[in-house]
């Protein structure tokens, strides 16, 4: 133990020094509460004797001080203190013998004690609920998680397997149509409306699978080279379609995340700068970083079509389709996957656009696992 002071007068405890004679040297602010003294100045130096029972004072006599002298310390020592107004506390007292013989006491009234058991045990009990509760929400967790892929599973294959089957039946007809030179200009055309519904189920179906999985819990604890994830969409664009755009990007850096997820999100963002896009597509890759928030935002700008104010307010809402569904194939779905993959790593994403001349998506994520989504003006 420390000697009293003004530290000690924080403490919710009494602390108090009696020397070798027994008398009072020093104590804390609890101390003198329990005393009923104004300052120390109005204790100092009175014997222990008066300032506890008589039947304290005996029980210290005969056995607290001959085990203070044989062992050094008293523990959970029950006794009675008597305050100058005469008034009577029962406390619980920590004493330790110092080599010089003087003695530092650590209490606590039995009524604070008690309280702070009874505390101690309702907090306890609160903890256990809590984690009760929580291990019973992590398990409904897990299993809508594992529902959920098994969902998407089904999905993509009990739904894409007949789809795909329809679409081979409606083509295989056409084929035969045309090979048997038969005149059936409405069969003809009733028969390429369906084709083109199966393609759009198609699509639909993937990207109803896509939404579902960017659900999924994935590790966001894979160190994640941006420069290389754009070069690989690039790449895989180039290999599905001979339209190559015109790109130019700085280096980007390396972050913390789920490779998979942000392979998707940057996929979708770089095709609809492609699809959405009457001119020969031109795309700008540019970042900054906000070292200071540990975050860096990224810009994707295109010269494609645009879009306008009242379009920017719902363009990341699931099957939103901004424009003619003859225009543009797609499920409506795609930018809504990019925001809840970003929202999976605690970024956030915003456009600017005006139609006719191009868009820019902004996605700000943080540079390691634990950042916060901010949009702070500064990082636009």
């Amino acid at each position: 133990m420390s000697p009293c002071g003004t530290e000690t007068d924080l403490l919710p405890c009494g602390i108090a020094k009696i020397g070798k004679d027994r008398n009072l040297l020093n104590c804390n602010r609890y101390a003198l509460d329990l005393l009923a003294c104004g300052s120390v100045d109005d204790i100092a130096g009175r014997k222990i004797s008066e300032l506890v029972s008589v039947g304290t004072q005996i029980f210290l006599d005969s056995y607290v001080y001959p085990m203070l002298l044989n062992e050094g310390r008293a523990e959970e020592v029950q006794l009675i203190l008597k305050s100058l107004a005469g008034e009577t506390k029962p406390i619980v007292a920590n004493i330790r013998m110092n080599a010089d013989q003087t003695t530092d006491w650590a209490f606590m009234t039995c009524v604070n004690r008690d309280q702070l058991y009874t505390e101690l045990l309702g907090a306890r009990d609160t903890l256990q609920a809590q984690t009760r509760e929580l291990g019973r929400l992590n398990a409904r967790s897990q299993e809508r998680q594992s529902n959920l892929q098994a969902f998407c599973q089904s999905l993509s294959h009990d739904f894409s397997g007949p789809i795909r089957r329809i679409r081979q039946l409606i083509e295989l007809a056409l084929m035969d149509l045309r090979k048997g030179g038969i005149e059936a200009p409405e069969e003809f055309e009733m028969l390429g409306y369906a084709l083109k519904n199966s393609e759009v189920l198609t699509d639909l179906t993937t990207g109803l699978v896509g939404y579902l999985v960017a659900d999924l819990a994935v590790s966001h604890d894979e160190t994640v080279d941006l420069e290389e994830i754009i070069s690989t969409v690039l790449s895989m664009r180039e290999q599905q379609d001979p339209t190559k755009p015109k790109v130019q990007r700085t280096s980007l850096p390396t972050i913390t995340g789920s490779k998979a997820q942000l392979l998707v999100l940057f996929k979708n963002l770089l095709e609809n700068a492609i699809k959405y896009n009457e001119n020969d597509p031109e795309i700008t890759i540019s970042h900054s970083e906000n070292v200071a928030k540990s975050r860096i935002v990224i810009a994707i700008k295109d010269n494609g079509i645009g879009m306008s104010a009242e379009s920017l307010e719902k363009v990341f809402d699931p099957f939103t389709r901004l424009n003619l569904e003859g225009d543009y194939k797609g499920s409506g779905l795609g930018l809504s996957i990019v925001k809840k993959m970003v929202m999976n790593h605690d970024g956030d994403i915003w456009a600017e656009s005006t139609p006719g001349t191009g868009s820019t998506f902004y996605v700000s994520l943080p540079l390691n696992p634990r950042g916060h989504p901010t949009r702070p003006d500064s990082d636009r």
